[in-house]
């Protein structure tokens, strides 16, 4: 009996319940979460629409500088370009629509 306990306390941590509504017939139901993630995929930054480049100033005097750029899908197949942008006071990421209109 020691033994099983900590097994029980654990069931409802890994998503686990026992239904044991009938003595002769205990039913185990096992709960199932899927997430669908993200796609990203590294784009050149000189392949960028212009509208995204020109968000951030980019290569322009008094702008922000893109070091890195990606396209990302979501789940539902919307897309954003997430941006790894060189600013005067640091560095920092930022998300950007294809139209130009900064999201974050």
């Amino acid at each position: 009996m020691k033994i099983m306990i900590p097994y029980l306390l654990a069931l409802p941590i890994l998503g686990i319940s026992i239904n044991s509504s009938g003595a002769n017939s205990p039913s185990v139901n096992v709960t199932q979460q899927t997430t669908q993630e993200q796609q990203r995929v590294q784009v050149d930054i000189d392949d960028l629409p212009e509208k995204v480049k020109a968000s951030v100033g980019h290569n322009t005097e008094l702008a922000w500088k893109i070091l890195k750029a990606y396209l990302v899908t979501n789940p539902d197949q919307t897309t954003f370009y997430d941006l790894y942008v060189q600013k005067p006071d640091g560095e920092t990421w930022m998300k950007v629509d294809k139209e130009g209109k900064v999201l974050n």
